[in-house]
């Protein structure tokens, strides 16, 4: 959580000291949202071979928890008037409450804004947003012809918020960090400040960041900071005293899914070491007590060089396919043929994987759908009494 002064938060070389301040939550927050879907780039597959199991419990609890919370939108209702209450607290704390025809004409105000963002899938992407990538921001736009109000999510991937000193901490500005990409495979960033007084564009270059910091750079930009505002981008304030921009970070600094990768690791170990073991059985080698091969394994060629006999590859091969062996057996050697396999213990296993379960979904305080809570009776009572009870 970044806490700053407004004053402060006016300077230019601010927005550089934020800069990095921001970066390491950012990185974090990218870190999380990598384990989330399981793959860095859009360009890559998630899960491709049984090689390296994945099992992206991640993204059970945190689709599961954001379809539980906010798969339906809100909706919002105004206290109805009361005067009985107004008139106790205008005799206590000296201050006026909203009479009836303001109440009415609130609702009204906040149905127009819900009904013009019509957007259904809005509030499950902020909430997925605080579930996964510990954090959700929304910016409010007003129409400079119409006068309407568009509220869009801002991504938490390139945003962070900025807060006052005050007890009751106040937001005071949205920082948003934004990378354009060049021909030469380049990157120019912008940052986006939204406050109370209006937005505000700083903007650095490659040369710059690449030597920030350093000597080199002491001495040819003396004291400029890396990000430079772009004084004619500056835009005025739309609204009455307040930032267009909602923030909600996770006090604790976790996502969702975070307390249990370790036990969600365990878990695909467990997995990927059971498809071991029963790769290793379905590819057994052969044990032959009692039987000498014809011809040796390995021979040399025309060049002195050893390589492996056709003839025994032939034989071996023979040995696997026949459907009769003959052994020459004696009484100080029992003939035996069998195949090397690695014992399972199925029970302790299948015991194992759920005991590991059981405690992931624990953990994060999302219901196991599988368990028998779920098999029988009224399932959606069992989700109700379970979910984060």
């Amino acid at each position: 959580m970044l806490r700053y002064s407004k004053a402060k938060l006016a300077e230019e070389r601010s927005i550089t000291d934020i800069y990095f301040k921001a970066q390491k939550e950012l990185d974090v927050r990218k870190e999380l949202y990598e384990k989330f879907r399981r793959k860095l780039t859009d360009e890559e597959l998630a899960s491709l071979d049984d090689e390296d199991i994945k099992v992206p419990l991640e993204r059970y609890i945190s689709i599961m928890s954001a379809g539980y919370f906010g798969g339906k939108a809100p909706t919002y209702k105004v206290k109805a008037f009361n005067a009985d209450k107004d008139e106790i607290i205008k005799e206590l704390f000296n201050h006026e409450t909203n009479d009836e025809k303001e109440i009415k004409e609130i609702e009204e105000l906040i149905k127009h804004i819900v009904d013009y963002n019509n957007d259904g899938s809005h509030f499950l992407h902020m909430v997925l947003d605080y579930l996964v990538k510990r954090a959700c921001y929304e910016i409010y736009y007003k129409d400079e012809i119409t006068g309407e109000i568009t509220i869009a999510r801002s991504d938490a991937l390139e945003t962070v918020a900025i807060w006052d000193y005050s007890a009751k901490k106040n937001l005071i500005g949205i920082y948003r960090i934004i990378r354009t990409y060049m021909a030469n495979g380049e990157y120019q960033q912008m940052i986006e400040l939204t406050t109370a007084d209006g937005k505000r564009y700083y903007y650095d270059t490659p040369e710059k960041r690449k030597i920030f910091g350093t000597p080199e750079y002491d001495q040819k930009f003396k004291d400029e900071p890396l990000f430079k505002e772009e004084q004619e981008e500056r835009q005025p304030k739309k609204w009455d005293d307040d930032i267009p921009a909602t923030a909600i970070e996770n006090c604790d600094g976790m996502a969702i899914f975070e307390p249990v990768i370790s036990l969600i690791k365990a878990y695909e170990r467990c997995i990927q070491n059971s498809r071991n073991v029963f790769k290793y059985n379905d590819e057994a080698i052969l044990k032959v007590i009692g039987y000498q091969p014809e011809n040796p394994l390995v021979i040399q060629n025309e060049k002195g060089e050893d390589i492996i006999n056709p003839a025994r590859q032939k034989e071996d091969e023979y040995v696997l396919t026949s459907r009769v062996r003959y052994f020459d057996g004696n009484k100080d050697v029992n003939s035996d043929i069998a195949w090397v396999e690695k014992n399972v213990n199925d029970t302790a296993l299948q015991n194992h994987k759920k005991t590991l379960m059981d405690i992931i979904c624990l953990c994060s305080f999302c219901p196991n759908m599988t368990d028998l809570g779920f098999t029988s009776a009224d399932n959606n009572s069992a989700l109700e009494k379970k979910f984060f009870s």
